[in-house]
C-alpha cells in the first residue's frame, strides 16, 4: 500500500483514474471490496491494490424516496427518488453502489439479475469531490 495516503483516498484517486481497485492480502490472497487495511481473514497488513471486475450483475435493490441531506441538496426527494443496489461483479464480491439507468418510478421493472457495468464521472470533472461509485445496465 502506498505510504502517506489513506485507503480512501488512494482508491477515490483510482477511481478518477477509471479503475475500480480492492485489496489482496499478499499473505493468504483473499481480495477485499471495500479495500482494507488489514486482512480479516488472517490479521496480516501487507495488501496490494488489485483492479476489480467492471461488470456484474443486480443481486438487491431498493429505491429511496426519503434521502439523506447530501442527496437532498442534489435534488432527490419524495418526487425525485433514486436507485441503490448491490452488484455482485463477475469475480463473486459484491458493491454497494447507485444504481443509474433504471425507471426508479416503476421499480417492478427492474430485474435481479440485471448486468451492469461501472458508471464512472468523465475524467477531470470529478477531480476533488468524493466520487460515489454507480453501475448502469449493459445495453
Amino acid at each position: 500500500m502506498e505510504a502517506g495516503l489513506s485507503i480512501d483516498s488512494t482508491y477515490q484517486a483510482y477511481l478518477r483514474e477509471g479503475h475500480l481497485m480492492g485489496t489482496r492480502c499478499t499473505g493468504c490472497a483473499e481480495v477485499y471490496f471495500p479495500p482494507r487495511g488489514i486482512c480479516p481473514a488472517c490479521g496480516s497488513r501487507a495488501l496490494e491494490w488489485v483492479e476489480l471486475p467492471r461488470e456484474g450483475r443486480l443481486a438487491a435493490f431498493t429505491v429511496i424516496h426519503v434521502p439523506p441531506a447530501s442527496l437532498a441538496a442534489e435534488g432527490f426527494d419524495r418526487d425525485h427518488p433514486y436507485c441503490v443496489g448491490i452488484v455482485e461483479l463477475e469475480n463473486g464480491l459484491r458493491a454497494s453502489a447507485r444504481i443509474l439507468g433504471v425507471d426508479v418510478s416503476h421499480p417492478e421493472t427492474i430485474a435481479i439479475g440485471l448486468p451492469l457495468a461501472l458508471e464512472l464521472p468523465p475524467a477531470g470533472e470529478a477531480a476533488n469531490s468524493h466520487i460515489v461509485l454507480a453501475f448502469k445496465p449493459v445495453k
